[in-house]
């Protein structure tokens, strides 16, 4: 009995509990989250029944999690499969997932990409020199250490084809493991987008900093807030000096009030000029001739900057200046030419009636006193006239290799009277100074004048000094300094004085002639024009240095002579009556030149034939049966010039002697002013001293 109890016990059991929970535990065995049990029919109120109901409500929970891990898992693949961007998943350096772009990027299957490494997908080197795989296990081994990485890569497609990209590259936890995730966007059209634009603007910024031209900006307050090199070369700052300047504090004189209102018109949208020309005053204190266009940009803050382009036109003035006063001088030499012959003859003709009418005169005659007033009128006329021809370089030079310094050591005691006691008169002067090639008289000229010029400059005293010295001018310091001079090597004469100065306005004029800035009847304005065209006439030429209250330093560059010195013949100016017995033929057209150079000759014991012009002049030669020393004719004359007459006679007389006249030579017997060798000549007008020498010389040549 007892025995049949025990079985219908467990029995019970059996089936009230332990039958129950094996149907349980089964389920929950068959349970995953791809498979989930059926939810347990509940016929039960007691424990079991509670187990029950618990597990039915996990089974819905977890069908509600299956459904929300679908979606998820879904969602994933949907970004992962469409993604724009190539996404791989990396097994420390090795992929072990790619999307679609993925292999799109790389041009290859997916089989191709798994197992590789990025090494394998780039070239050997990267654009900055490093070496691919080196940089990949860097990078993989910081974003494996917890440090995300982006940064650019250069990769390799398949067919060879070279691409850019960013990498966004992080580490993850997957199914409890720790992976890589690489998000890669192609950005090759981007970086040769940038590329293209960086090299823009590195032509554009090579082609600013290196233009012939300045570029400024100005912002508010007149502040410079950027300048090209060419700017600064203009000024003389560097870039440091000068941003954050006002810009008025580079400009010279007029130029700051200029500047100051356009700049005020323009920042009101008022229509002006866009260029002008204003003065920049240096660094160095010196004035530069500048044209500047300006216009207004605004840029994305709104804030408005004034840009200038600069052009320095120093050297082009200059040039400009050099050749309007060439070609007034031109203009004027063709004037004085036309008239120097002309009104030479009539000097010579009252010249020599005058001494004529001197000679045959008693020295107590009331009258000599008058006819020697005659001489001297005429002796100043020559000399305006011989300034008129030297400063439109129309005279004629008799050039020698010498020295300057003995020309000026040879003038010290007549410079001394000029200046004067109460200025200090000092000489610096090269013991080797080089050889110069040009006429001594017209130097001596120059540095009367320039002396004379700088005595007037100092009425209350003060000092002068005469420097000599060798200067080799360079091709670019010629360049920006004098434009119109040739590279090489001068002798430089300077002349400095510490008087009242000459303004800048002023300065640029002091070479034209009839230009004077003295009282009337105080200067004629010929002084520096006769110097300029000497100076240009013997190939160099001249500066003037000047600042107002300071003084004036003119600077006279000759070219270098090779050859060795030659000596200075200085002309006896004193009275010469030595007379001859030799036969003279004259050919001058103008009949009181002619007259009175034959009553001259014929005094002193000549004998004379005239020819009043050439034809007339060979007629007398073919005829003539005795010898003829010498031909004196005049270079200009109608029908033939005096070349010619010479050409012809000496076809009878081949040992003839041949002297030209002349007030002016027109270039028939000098190159650029200076005589042709082998030509004997003498300037009208002229003394009967001088005549009488002269024929004498060339008689005895």
């Amino acid at each position: 009995v007892f025995l049949v109890i025990v079985l219908i016990l467990i029995a019970s059991i059996n089936k009230v509990f332990l039958n129950p929970i094996t149907e349980l535990s089964k389920k929950m065995n068959q349970m995953s989250i791809e498979k989930l049990p059926e939810e347990i029919e509940i016929e039960r109120r007691d424990e079991i029944g509670t187990i029950y109901s618990a597990f039915n409500r996990m089974v819905k929970n977890l069908k509600k999690s299956r459904y929300k891990v679908t979606e998820v898992e879904s969602l994933y693949k949907l970004l992962f499969e469409n993604a724009k961007d190539a996404i791989f998943f990396m097994d420390k350096e090795k992929f072990i997932d790619v999307n679609p772009a993925g292999i799109e990027l790389f041009g290859c299957k997916r089989e191709d990409i798994i197992g590789k490494s990025p090494a394998d997908f780039s070239p050997s080197i990267q654009p900055d020199g490093r070496d691919s795989k080196k940089k990949a296990k860097e990078k993989i081994s910081l974003a494996l250490s917890g440090i995300p990485q982006i940064f650019e890569w250069l990769h390799r497609r398949k067919n060879g084809e070279d691409i850019y990209t960013e990498v966004s590259l992080n580490r993850i936890l997957f199914k409890g493991k720790i992976i890589l995730l690489a998000i890669v966007r192609d950005i090759t059209k981007w970086k040769k987008s940038k590329d293209k634009l960086m090299e823009s603007e590195r032509k554009f910024r090579s082609v600013v900093e290196n233009a012939e031209e300045g570029l400024i900006m100005i912002g508010d307050n007149y502040r410079i807030t950027y300048v090209n090199k060419k700017l600064c070369e203009i000024t003389g700052y560097s870039e440091e000096e000068i941003i954050g300047r006002d810009f008025r504090g580079l400009l010279a004189g007029k130029s700051k009030k200029l500047v100051a209102e356009r700049y005020r018109l323009r920042r009101k949208g008022k229509k002006i000029p866009v260029r002008y020309e204003i003065q920049v005053l240096r660094k160095d204190r010196e004035v530069r001739d500048c044209s500047m266009s300006v216009s207004v940009i605004e840029t994305e803050r709104g804030e408005k900057l004034s840009v200038g382009v600069l052009l320095d036109i120093t050297e082009k003035r200059k040039l400009e200046r050099e050749l309007f006063l060439s070609q007034r001088l031109e203009s004027i030499g063709r004037l004085t030419g036309s008239i120097a012959h002309d009104f030479n003859n009539i000097l010579t003709t009252i010249s020599g009636y005058a001494e004529l009418s001197l000679d045959a005169m008693e020295k107590d005659n009331p009258t000599r006193a008058d006819i020697e007033e005659i001489q001297k009128a005429t002796s100043n006329a020559a000399s305006l006239t011989q300034k008129l021809l030297a400063f439109s370089r129309k005279q004629i030079m008799k050039p020698l290799t010498i020295n300057l310094n003995n020309v000026i050591e040879e003038l010290d005691k007549m410079l001394q009277r000029v200046i004067g006691d109460d200025i200090e008169f000092l000489t610096f002067l090269n013991e080797n100074l080089w050889n110069i090639y040009v006429d001594p008289s017209s130097l001596e000229q120059v540095i009367m004048n320039l002396v004379v010029n700088a005595r007037d400059a100092m009425p209350e005293g003060g000092k002068l000094i005469i420097e000599t010295a060798n200067i080799e001018l360079t091709e670019k310091y010629v360049k920006k300094r004098h434009p119109v001079a040739m590279p090489g090597d001068y002798v430089m004469l300077s002349i400095s004085d510490t008087g009242v100065g000459i303004p800048e306005d002023i300065k640029e004029h002091i070479f034209e002639p009839f230009f004077t800035t003295k009282e009337e009847g105080k200067g004629t304005g010929l002084g520096l024009s006769t110097v300029y065209g000497i100076v240009k006439q013997s190939g160099g030429f001249i500066w003037c240095y000047s600042e107002v209250g300071q003084g004036t330093t003119f600077k006279v560059y000759i070219p270098r002579a090779k050859g060795k010195k030659e000596k200075i013949k200085r002309e006896d100016k004193g009275k010469f009556y030595i007379g001859g017995t030799e036969t003279i033929l004259i050919a001058e057209d103008n009949d009181e030149v002619r007259g009175s150079i034959s009553r001259i000759l014929m005094n002193y014991g000549y004998k004379v034939y005239e020819a009043k012009d050439g034809e007339e002049a060979l007629g007398i030669a073919e005829e003539f049966k005795g010898k003829i020393d010498l031909i004196i004719s005049d270079i200009i004359m109608p029908k033939m010039n005096g070349m010619k007459v010479a050409e012809g006679v000496k076809e009878h007389y081949p040992e003839v002697k041949v002297l030209y006249i002349s007030g002016y030579t027109d270039n028939i017997i000098t190159q650029k002013g200076i005589l042709k060798p082998g030509i004997n000549f003498l300037q009208k007008p002229f003394t009967t001293s001088l005549l009488l020498r002269k024929v004498r010389e060339v008689l005895e040549s």
